[in-house]
């Protein structure tokens, strides 16, 4: 009896250790909610369903796994050419191990890559916070511009600004 109320009490203490809605602690959590530099980089959240999977996204997730963002992805993209002269919401710029945002860099943690198709784990902090883990899938397209999607929010296309 003496044991099987120890044990009771480590299963209580166990279950009050665990992270917000059950999680493991020592896991990041995926994202649920637009990150502030993804909010305020003109992005809204959709207010549909969270899409699904797509072609794109199912290709970029079969792909082989990469050491870092291949070099046809690099440069910077904006949601229109107005945007690619000054640092603002409107841009951001993907570099082999990182995609650097107005107000935080995303570190990348892996990528899986074919031709035109990927997709990055990507670590961001904004601010103090404790930082978020997300998909960020990407595919260039015929244009140039790039067709994109982190975490559950909509797809964007942007378009690839020129180089100084």
């Amino acid at each position: 009896m003496k044991y099987s109320f120890c044990a009771l009490a480590a299963l209580a203490i166990a279950g009050c250790s665990q992270g917000e809605n059950g999680a493991d602690p020592a896991v990041p959590a995926t994202q649920t909610t637009p990150s502030a530099s993804a909010s305020s980089e003109g992005q809204s959240a959709s207010t549909s369903a969270a899409p699904t999977a797509n072609a794109d996204d199912k290709r970029a997730d079969r792909a082989p796994l990469v050491d870092e963002i291949p070099a046809r992805f690099h440069g910077t993209y904006a949601q229109g050419a107005e945007y690619c002269d000054d640092r603002s919401h409107g841009l951001f710029t993907i570099a082999a191990r990182e995609i650097d945002f107005f107000e935080s860099t995303g570190e990348v943690r892996n990528v899986r890559a074919d031709g035109d198709y990927a997709a990055v784990t990507v670590f961001e902090q904004y601010g103090d916070g404790p930082g978020n883990t997300y998909a960020f899938y990407m595919r260039i397209m015929p244009d140039g511009s790039l067709r994109y999607r982190y975490d559950d929010n909509e797809r964007l296309t942007w378009g690839r600004c020129s180089q100084n």
